[in-house]
């Protein structure tokens, strides 16, 4: 059979090799019904890219001081312009943000999509006359973000599971691998009726992985056949709950996203860590003393620029076919609210 080129399936289309480059690519600047016929010719002749030439070409095309690719709009839903100042998580993911960008060549432009009395058709029209291609969605835990945009006009990517709808490209922290490790560090370190208490809006953020997690890092663990610490869901941290679960089920350690139980079971009579271990999965270098998993939020951030800057180079716009999650793996750290290591195992 021979070779397949651009020119064949050009020669076939009776268009132009550029125009067939950008079809295959899905340019949005040649038309969908042209597209889709240049799509068909290529299978129908049998075209293969070429690996080697695919890779050098993404290449240049990264390389050359795009216009498209200068700013990059990073939507928030914070109550306040400012909110997500306000939480180290989005800080450290902003900051990851802005140094990726400043590798890439993008300019991050942080937007309030709360914004009073600015309509969805209007905010849809700033980003189009900011030349915005690339967008990322900062989360805010304590909802589930409603946002209306062309989104066939931007390459998305939301960073965790707080977008609905619709299902888009998205970095997440991995709360099934985070729950684990914590688990297991929590083992190694002489706990043995581990327990997972936390705010209940966190059970649907986290697509349900962290109790999951818990769940079947029970059982490996403690036994099928062991009694079981039923997770404590809470609206808010009530004392009198949180006392009632900890006489109830006695554990010697709880994994929590919430950062006051610090305080809140000292108000108990138990000492921390010498009466109970204490491990967040949201922990912050800027708060040493806490022990857990820091999720990465840096990390999180570069990748969500990465997902972002690899779908313009793709010339991908719009609701994906297939949606991609990109999971950064957290890191234990061992602060000062579990007990030292046994001298065995140090």
């Amino acid at each position: 059979m021979a070779h397949v080129t651009l020119k064949t399936i050009a020669t076939e289309a009776k268009v132009t090799t550029a125009t067939v480059s950008m079809a295959l690519r899905n340019h949005p600047s040649v038309a969908e019904g042209t597209r889709t016929r240049i799509h068909a010719i290529a299978e129908r002749l049998g075209y293969r890219q070429n690996p080697h030439v695919t890779a050098l070409m993404s290449h240049v095309r990264q390389a050359r001081p795009l216009s498209l690719q200068s700013t990059l709009a990073v939507i928030h839903t914070f109550p306040r312009r400012t909110g997500w100042m306000e939480f180290d998580s989005d800080s450290r993911l902003m900051q990851g943000i802005r140094d990726r960008c400043q590798q890439l060549g993008f300019f991050p432009d942080i937007l309030w999509y709360s914004e009073p009395n600015l309509s969805s058709a209007r905010f849809s029209q700033i980003l189009r006359e900011r030349g915005v291609k690339g967008v990322i969605i900062l989360p805010w835990m304590r909802h589930t973000a409603v946002i209306d945009l062309p989104w066939e006009d931007f390459a998305v990517t939301c960073i965790n599971y707080n977008i609905d709808p619709p299902r888009l490209h998205c970095v997440a922290e991995d709360f099934f691998g985070n729950t684990c490790l914590a688990y297991e560090e929590l083992w190694k370190h002489g706990c043995r009726r581990i327990g997972l208490a936390f705010k209940t809006f966190h059970e649907p953020l986290s697509q349900h992985r962290v109790s999951a997690a818990y769940i079947r890092m029970s059982e490996l663990y403690m036994g099928s056949d062991s009694p079981r610490i039923e997770p404590l869901l809470i609206d808010d941290l009530y004392v009198d709950k949180i006392e009632a679960w900890c006489k109830r089920f006695k554990p010697d350690a709880i994994i929590t996203f919430n950062w006051p139980f610090s305080k809140i079971l000292p108000q108990l009579g138990l000492r921390v860590p010498e009466d109970i271990n204490l491990a967040v999965v949201t922990c912050c270098p800027n708060y040493p003393e806490y022990s857990g998993v820091d999720p990465h939020y840096e990390r999180m951030g570069a990748a969500a620029v990465d997902l972002v800057a690899e779908q313009i180079n793709n010339n991908e716009y719009g609701f994906p076919a297939f949606s991609k999650e990109v999971l950064i793996r957290g890191g234990w750290v061992e602060g000062q609210m579990v007990t030292p290591l046994p001298s065995s195992a140090s």
